[in-house]
């Protein structure tokens, strides 16, 4: 395990995301680095999804059309995390 935060955490601090562009891989990152190195943080993870928004262009990162994760899919990882809603 991590070294964990220097100061005792009262709150519960949120996991933010931007648009869900490779979705699993991020949330398997935010796991490892985050949540598993912290156990004596309750992490709680909420999303706003937009119905509508089904790619994404990024012309800083060369992206042009480039699916997102869609609200089913996300829905279905998070399940796995007991604090998350969609």
């Amino acid at each position: 395990a991590g070294a964990g935060w220097p100061w005792p955490v009262f709150c519960n601090p949120p996991l933010l995301f931007g648009i869900p562009k490779e979705f699993p891989v991020i949330w398997k990152a935010y796991q490892h680095y985050l949540i598993q190195q912290n156990p004596h943080v309750d992490f709680s993870v909420t999303m706003h999804m937009y119905q509508d928004l089904t790619n994404l262009t990024n012309l800083k990162n060369g992206e042009i059309g480039v699916s997102i994760e869609s609200v089913d899919s996300i829905r279905s990882i998070l399940s796995l995390h007991s604090n998350a809603s969609l």
